[in-house]
């Protein structure tokens, strides 16, 4: 049997993978009848060649491949020799890919489709994350929204984040509060939140929140993007406001929660088109005085954060 497992959640893939394990060999890994290969330098022969060699006092031998790249240009000489093989593939091996990414052209890609199993494993929906939350304890909606919306899409980082949260409401129900004062909120809701301060003219709070970004190890560069996303957003929503569009219907047509797009309308109103097309001038200088050169990175973002809260 031969598995495709593809995509950029890898919480799912290995969830997936251990599921797989488990029903070849139970709970404890055969280590005698099992073998992984990582890297577009693997060698297809050497794959090939353990998929030949029978299993050790055991029913089935299990082979794992990860991020090969024999699913995209490149490799093609490689690709047509595990195709031309995998016509008869023996009955004892159970082969597994692990892929960030695939070209479903691919010669071997379409070989598995074919006659294997592929698995798509990018993020779960919201709903399907909520029920997994919901298994682990009692979680109103309103709240599991508000968790997930200032989490990145990364599985293992939600998964993490939420057992700590477990571990400190011990037992009693979770609430926005033990959010706020457990979960560390990544950069693109700090970002959401300095540009909410930077608004506010509360140049405090905006550069407190900028000195935890850097203390947390965000590139200064990073953070610019984020500022400039922010304030491009800012202008459509804007532009999306004249024509009377309702916040649920900006908050689809730009595809960010809904209360993000409330927030960027408030503060649209207290902006006009001419100031957040200085801001975003005002980015793209920082952006190429970083690039060339010209200033320190972690320095000229603060400036710019400073410029940009008395505009």
């Amino acid at each position: 049997m031969v598995y495709l497992l593809h995509g950029t959640e890898e919480w799912v893939k290995n969830k997936r993978l251990n599921e797989i394990k488990v029903n070849i060999f139970g709970q404890t890994l055969d280590l005698m009848n099992y073998s992984y290969y990582e890297g577009n330098k693997c060698s297809v022969y050497e794959i090939i060649s353990q998929c030949e060699t029978l299993p050790f006092f055991s029913e089935y031998k299990l082979i794992v491949v990860k991020n090969s790249d024999l699913f995209k240009a490149g490799r093609k000489d490689d690709t047509d020799q595990i195709s031309e093989w995998f016509k008869n593939v023996p009955s004892y091996i159970v082969l597994v890919f692990l892929e960030d990414e695939i070209d479903k052209r691919n010669k071997l890609f379409k070989a598995i489709n074919k006659e294997g199993t592929v698995q798509n494993c990018d993020y779960p929906d919201t709903e399907n994350i909520y029920k997994l939350l919901l298994a682990k304890a009692p979680l109103k909606k309103d709240v599991f929204n508000y968790f997930i919306n200032n989490m990145p899409k990364n599985m293992i980082y939600i998964l993490n984040e939420f057992e700590k949260l477990l571990s400190y409401c011990d037992g009693k129900i979770i609430t926005i509060e033990d959010i706020d004062a457990v979960c560390v909120f990544n950069a693109e809701h700090q970002v959401f939140e300095l540009i909410k301060f930077m608004g506010k003219k509360q140049i405090e709070e905006c550069i407190k929140i900028y000195n935890t970004l850097i203390e947390a190890k965000e590139y200064p560069t990073k953070i610019l993007a984020l500022i400039s996303r922010e304030y491009r957003l800012m202008f459509q929503v804007k532009y999306l406001n004249r024509s009377n569009i309702s916040v649920n219907q900006i908050a689809k047509d730009l595809s960010i929660p809904s209360f993000i797009a409330r927030e960027l309308t408030k503060q649209s109103k207290e902006k006009t088109f001419s100031t957040i097309k200085k801001i975003l001038r005002f980015c793209l200088e920082t952006d190429e005085q970083i690039k060339s050169g010209k200033m320190e990175p972690i320095k000229s973002v603060e400036l710019l954060i400073i410029k940009c809260t008395y505009i």
